[in-house]
């Protein structure tokens, strides 16, 4: 018998620490869906065709809730029915894809390097969380706010 402590096997301490992990994880997964319901904002891998002739397409950095794509890796392609944040290369994140009808209000959000664009739901212009928050940051923010109005989508923001 292969014993470690008084009577605790070697199979028996995996089986514990593979069963506390198991646990750890069920409980983060289970709080995280309780905190968000619903999160009409953002939705992965929807495939949405953009024209290339009226869409407008832009690189820079991106917050996609707790995940961070550094200035140029990710790229935001935009017309007037939805917005899709892409992370180029070799994917930090899955497409994300933002319909116009759940945008309430698009914002500046300020930063030490620059201005982001973030895509709220919220009538009031903030996000449910930091979780739910989507940003956007280019080098050029004011041609960035200036192609989502001429697209009609709710720009709260100076161009």
């Amino acid at each position: 018998m292969n014993t470690l402590v008084a009577g605790v096997t070697t199979v028996g301490l995996i089986s514990l620490v593979v069963a506390i992990i198991a646990g750890v994880v069920a409980l983060a997964v289970g709080s995280h869906i309780l905190r968000h319901p619903g999160r009409a904002t953002a939705r992965r891998g929807h495939a949405h065709r953009f024209d290339g002739e009226r869409a407008f397409v832009a690189r820079g950095g991106a917050w996609i809730g707790d995940v961070r794509a550094a200035w140029p890796t990710a790229e935001l392609a935009v017309d007037s029915t939805s917005a899709r944040f892409r992370s180029r290369p070799g994917g930090l994140f899955d497409d994300i894809t933002v319909d116009r009808g759940a945008v309430q209000a698009i914002v500046i959000r300020r930063g030490e390097l620059g201005n982001g664009i973030a895509f709220h739901d919220a009538p009031d212009g903030r996000a449910p969380d930091s979780e739910d928050e989507v940003v956007f940051w280019p080098t050029d923010a004011g041609a960035v706010l200036e192609a989502l109005r001429r697209r009609g989508w709710p720009v709260d923001a100076p161009a």
